[in-house]
């Protein structure tokens, strides 16, 4: 989490117990790539949106806990916060500069 809040220039947030990754922190995720999180009923539909906006695509199995037998509680994974972090790295710093320029516009 901390690379992903430090290449979007996110307020720093802790993570919650577990693996527990609190909305203090998927909701400024969302709103760094330019997306409105109240458009979104849950953390998996925000995480599954910032995904899309960074060229990746959603696995509710092993990005999250959505696919769990007992819904999973909002739970995103270290794999799926990875695959955040990957993406950024993938599209490099003038594009992540892009997004969070556009974002803060809005």
């Amino acid at each position: 989490m901390a690379e992903i809040i430090r290449l979007l220039g996110m307020p720093r947030v802790s993570k919650g117990e577990g693996s527990s990754v609190y909305n203090d922190f998927v909701g400024p995720l969302t709103k760094s790539v330019g997306l409105d999180p109240a458009a979104y009923r849950n953390k998996y539909r925000r995480v599954e949106a910032v995904l899309r906006v960074l060229g990746e695509q959603y696995n509710p199995a092993s990005d999250t806990s959505e696919a769990t037998n007992s819904g999973g509680g909002g739970t995103i994974t270290n794999a799926g916060l990875r695959k955040v972090l990957r993406a950024l790295r993938r599209l490099g710093p003038s594009v992540v500069a892009d997004l969070t320029r556009s974002a803060r516009a809005r």
